[in-house]
């Protein structure tokens, strides 16, 4: 659970890859690992939506939120507008 309350903490303050990787991390276990689906439930809504920007392209991630009900048979990163 102290890996899921540092990305709480620091998340809005890393670089842009770094966030996209913390936003996934949180969906992966509130998806994958039902001890502490709901802990990441809580920390994804406190961290709401996420945007990454590659280069000068808004990448948007996905709110962790959403995706964190299992089951869940696909999950897409995010994606670019081009």
């Amino acid at each position: 659970m102290s890996m899921l309350n540092g990305v709480r903490i620091a998340i809005h303050n890393k670089p842009n890859r770094v966030k996209y990787t913390m936003n996934n991390f949180i969906m992966s276990v509130g998806i994958s690992y039902l001890p502490l689906h709901e802990e990441a439930k809580k920390i994804a809504s406190e961290i709401g939506k996420i945007d990454v920007f590659i280069g000068e392209k808004l990448c948007q991630t996905y709110v962790a939120i959403e995706y964190s009900e299992p089951p869940m048979t696909e999950v897409t990163s995010f994606y670019c507008y081009q």
